[in-house]
């Protein structure tokens, strides 16, 4: 997706992405490790559970292909994480069933697994998409609820047993609420950041999220070229066409200069009738070329109540030690002399790096 604009995603952000695959590179060894004690356990053990027997191999070879996907980033981070917490979920159903069958989960309980549901319910919840995981964390707990039931007709729960599970699925309700109600505020963390980072015409990154975009830029010494474009006469249109036609040439504008850009690009609208281009890793005849290719697809293209329109650039190209609005400042110098010589052009700020001009 272009860099020019921001709009919620239903992936995780790149730092905590990189923590998922992290922690699923460290935590999966562990887990193969546990496996693989458990089967030469069942091995000395004259009667090993089905689940057990057959179960543990499968995961192990499971979880082990994981880990190597992870390893070599043909799975994310996030889909690492799910494709460990689904096959967990299935684990911890078949085990209760299991024990439900043999009449152990009404005498002895399944502490075991009631810390691992918990943490199944957070797992979902950080990987799955809210609705999807409300309600696969639902069907999670709606199965263990039906696993505990189907073994009442043969066998009486113990006192302690009964209130264990009791408890143990009204807290479930209540984690999965609570997760839920976690994952809609941060939906609305999302759309609220999104709103302080985008103009609310044209849908582009406006001018905060812009300088931030910058001071990262220069803070990083990335090599960039700004532009300052400019609608010429814009004031014409308002006055002659009214203020809707105006803001309907702006997203016109918008769109259209958003098709011409690299994915690397950013634009954003600076203020008024301004866009700002940020172009990185890009030389001085490729900057040209492409402020010629902007000022003549405008000049063809045809806007609402059938206008056309042409654009002034300004271009200035970072130097190191500048600050940020040093750039801007020299790219606006620019703009003002494209203006001055006619309109309708590209002018480009020339400046000897600081060291040549010491």
């Amino acid at each position: 997706m272009p860099a020019t604009e921001v709009s919620p995603s239903p992936h995780l952000p790149p730092v905590i992405e990189e923590k998922l695959r992290r922690l699923t590179l460290t935590l999966t060894p562990l887990g193969i490790l546990v496996l693989v004690i458990s089967i030469w356990q069942n091995s000395q053990t004259k009667h090993v559970a089905t689940e057990a027997y057959f179960g543990l191999p499968l995961l192990l070879v499971y979880f082990t292909a994981i880990w190597l996907l992870t390893r070599f980033r043909f799975l994310s981070g996030q889909r690492a994480t799910l494709a460990f917490t689904l096959p967990i979920c299935l684990h911890l159903c078949l085990e209760e069933l299991e024990h439900a069958w043999a009449g152990s989960l009404y005498t002895d309980g399944d502490p075991g697994n009631f810390g691992w549901t918990f943490v199944m319910y957070l797992l979902l919840s950080l990987t799955l998409e809210r609705q999807r995981a409300r309600w696969v964390s639902v069907a999670f707990l709606l199965v263990q609820i039906a696993i505990y039931l189907s073994g009442l007709r043969r066998f009486t729960p113990t006192a302690e047993v009964q209130i264990s599970f009791t408890q143990h699925f009204a807290a479930s309700l209540i984690a999965i609420g609570v997760l839920g109600l976690t994952s809609d505020i941060r939906q609305y963390m999302g759309q609220v950041q999104l709103m302080a980072a985008t103009d609310s015409l044209t849908g582009l990154i406006n001018r905060r999220q812009m300088q931030l975009h910058l001071e990262e830029a220069v803070a990083t010494q990335r090599g960039f070229v700004l532009l300052l474009l400019d609608i010429d006469h814009f004031k014409q249109v308002n006055d002659q066409h009214g203020h809707n036609t105006g803001d309907d040439v702006l997203r016109e504008l918008s769109k259209h200069l958003h098709t011409c850009l690299r994915p690397q690009d950013l634009l954003g609208r600076w203020g008024g009738e301004e866009f700002l281009v940020l172009v990185p890793d890009a030389s001085l005849d490729e900057v040209h070329q492409f402020a010629e290719a902007l000022l003549q697809h405008t000049r063809k293209r045809t806007f609402p109540k059938k206008l056309s329109l042409t654009l002034s650039i300004g271009g200035a190209q970072y130097v190191a030690g500048e600050r940020p609005e040093d750039v801007v400042h020299r790219a606006d110098m620019a703009l003002y002399q494209a203006k001055q010589t006619g309109r309708n052009r590209f002018h480009f700020h020339e400046k000897a790096p600081l060291a040549d001009a010491a």
